[in-house]
């Protein structure tokens, strides 16, 4: 009589009807309730769906962070860049101490002269454009990533979230 009840009347009015203040239809029928008066009863798919919508925002927020830092190396490479290739740059002196054809294979471990300032300068030079491109490129491929997971998390997102509410309501 009583699960016949429940199931063709609300809550409170079976409350009503059997004048137990609920304490005896929660304890029977395992209803739970929040502060507000909300059923806080979730089910297995309603927990599994905001699991997934919670790693969703997680992954979500990270893309978006990893795809402002691309941005920032499409748009300004040389604040990117590792500090090593940024100091090398910076005078003749240490471009030409860390120049990978200082030792040449032909010379088999020999130290090649020194070339004049100025054939260095353009040398270093031509080097700190083709970091820049480099960190550029590397910028735009880490964006495009980026916008491929942020389009994939925001789709499994979205889906589970409909589940969700579906299977809320």
């Amino acid at each position: 009589m009583t699960e016949f009840f429940l199931q063709k009347q609300s809550y409170s009015e079976a409350n009503k009807y059997f004048k137990f203040n609920g304490t005896f239809l929660n304890s029977v029928c395992k209803i739970e309730t929040n502060k507000f008066g909300n059923n806080m009863k979730k089910s297995v798919l309603e927990i599994y769906s905001l699991a997934v919508c919670f790693i969703g925002v997680v992954a979500l927020v990270i893309t978006l962070g990893i795809g402002m830092f691309s941005g920032i190396e499409i748009a300004f490479p040389e604040f990117a860049l590792d500090q090593w290739q940024y100091e090398q740059h910076q005078s003749n002196d240490k471009f030409w101490q860390n120049h990978p054809n200082r030792y040449p294979p032909e010379l088999k471990g020999e130290m090649k002269e020194k070339p004049s300032e100025e054939d260095i300068t353009k040398m270093r030079n031509e080097s700190y454009e083709l970091v820049l491109k480099n960190q550029q490129r590397s910028g735009a491929k880490s964006l495009v990533n980026s916008i491929i997971f942020f389009l994939l998390s925001s789709i499994v997102f979205f889906i589970h979230w409909r589940i969700y509410k579906k299977e809320a309501s």
